[in-house]
Order: structure tokens, then sequence, then C-alpha cells
């Protein structure tokens, strides 16, 4: 009689397929979820339009897309807010550089570097609400009030006529607390035999950080420049927090935000157009950044 064995390579596909098949489902159901059940409504008031006449949305066809797109491009607040986005997205590639900076600091456990994670830490420790108060009293008060008694007249950072250099401050600022905790974590991962090697061999603290730990950690920092720019028309960099929904200074994030809550039912189509016609832009722009990441960053292992 002829035995036959059991067929591991078939049985070993199959388990495989059954896991993938179960990593895959998680992120698909949660993008069905909230994506497509969320925005759905949306997606359909894109192609139609409020009738006064019987209180009800009927089929319009693609005129939402071409007053979008026409505002889009000649409306003042909608240029300036798209303007606004893209700093938003640059102040955020800053403060991704810069967060990676101090984490390496922390991590070398250089002088005060307990004292820097305490204080760089606590705006994630504090309502974001009661920070957004604090920070503009502070600016507004405090701080011309300091600089009057040594003979210096100074205005607040929030008396200005310009705000977005002070909201970019502000975004930078309380953006640190959580990209610091997530670099610090991938950094002291590193084997530290890599790290004794470059000290041995007298590379210096740059060096160090430019040529061994930057490539060590750019999958994260690749993470959050692909979160950056998927992000970039909903970051509406604070302005709410500050000025609730009065302020002149606008994001897409913001902008889009506003119209919905002060527009009546008439201009929800409009505003579902331009939100379908950011995912547009988003999406590819999402995918081609992603790539030219992987594409041209460095690849080493640990």
């Amino acid at each position: 009689m002829k035995l036959t064995r059991p067929n591991k390579k078939g049985r070993f596909k199959r388990e495989h397929g059954w896991f993938y098949i179960a990593m895959l489902a998680f992120p698909t159901i949660q993008f069905l979820i909230f994506y497509i059940a969320v925005n759905f409504n949306s997606i359909i008031m894109v192609f139609q339009k409020y009738d006064a006449n019987t209180a009800t949305y009927v089929f319009e066809g693609f005129s939402n897309f071409k007053e979008a797109f026409k505002v889009l491009t000649t409306n003042d607040n909608m240029i300036m807010a798209i303007r606004n986005s893209f700093i938003g997205l640059c102040s955020g590639i800053f403060t991704l550089f810069l967060s990676a900076l101090f984490s390496f600091y922390i991590f070398k456990k250089r002088r005060f570097s307990g004292l820097f994670k305490v204080i760089l830490f606590l705006p994630a420790i504090i309502s974001s609400a009661a920070m957004t108060i604090m920070f503009r009293y502070y600016t507004d008060q405090a701080i011309p009030a300091i600089l009057k008694m040594i003979g210096i007249s100074s205005q607040g950072m929030f008396s200005v006529p310009d705000l977005l250099p002070t909201v970019v401050f502000y975004s930078i600022w309380i953006g640190f607390a959580s990209t610091i905790l997530l670099l610090l974590g991938d950094m002291e991962r590193i084997n530290e035999s890599v790290i004794e090697s470059a000290e041995l061999d007298g590379a210096s603290s740059l060096r160090e950080f430019f040529s061994i730990v930057l490539p060590l950690i750019y999958p994260t920092i690749t993470t959050f420049l692909v979160v950056q720019v998927g992000a970039i028309f909903t970051n509406q960099l604070n302005i709410f927090t500050f000025f609730g929904g009065n302020s002149d200074l606008k994001t897409m994030g913001y902008y889009l935000y506003s119209k919905v809550q002060s527009s009546g039912v008439e201009s929800y189509p409009q505003l579902a157009a331009f939100g379908v016609m950011c995912t547009f832009v988003t999406i590819p722009l999402t995918f081609i950044v992603r790539w030219l990441l992987n594409k041209f960053g460095p690849s080493v292992e640990r």
C-alpha cells in the first residue's frame, strides 16, 4: 500500500491566504464604514440640487462640479484657503524635522533632555481647548505686559493684522508631543551596537543623526509624511479652536466646515462637490508622495 504525504505546501499557502484576507478585512471594513457609508449621502448629493418648491433634492448632473470649480478658481477666500492649506502642510513637515532633532537629543540623553521631554509633552497632557485659551491670553496680555515692564512696547500676537504666522507657530509647537513620542520610541529600538560602532569610529552627533538614525527611522517618517499629505484639505490649523466659526483666516478644512455651519440646505450639494474634488486631488497626490518616498528614500535594515 502506497502512503501519500499530506500536502504541507498547499496547506501553508491556504493558511497564509486566510491570514492575509483577515488582515485586509479590517482596513477594508473600516474604509467601507467610516468613508463610504458616512459620505454616501454626500456623494449622492454631488449630483443633486435643492428644489425649494418640493423641499427635496432632485437630480442635477455635473453642474455642481462646474460651480464649485468656478468658485475654486475665482473666489479670493478659496484661493487663500488653498494657499494656507499648503502652508499648513509645510508647517507639518517642518514640525516633523524639528521633532526628529529633539527626539535625537533626548535619545542621546544630553543635558536637560528629561526637562525638555516634560516641556514638550505638556501640550498632550492638557486639553487642547485649554491650551489654546492659555496660549492666546498669554501671548496677547502676559508677554506685552512683561515687555512693558522693561520699557518695550509690543502688540499681542493675536492683535496683528496677519494672524497666519501666529497660528502656524502654535500648530508647530502643539504638534511636537505626539510626533516626538513616536519617533523617540522608534529610536530606542535601534540596536545599541550600531550606535556604539559609530561612536568608536569617531562619528559626530550630526553625522550619526543623518547617516544612521534618520535612515533607520525612515519608515516612521514616511508614515508621518503620507498622513500629512493625506490631511492637507482637512487640517484647519486649530483656527476653529481659537476663533470659533467667525474668522477671516481660512484653510480648506476650516472653510468647508464654516460654510456647512452657516449655509442653508441649498448650498450642501456644492459643498459636497468641493469635498469630492478635494478627494480626487488628495488620493493620487498621497500615492505619488508615498511612491516617491519609497523609491528615493534610504533602504536600511536594522
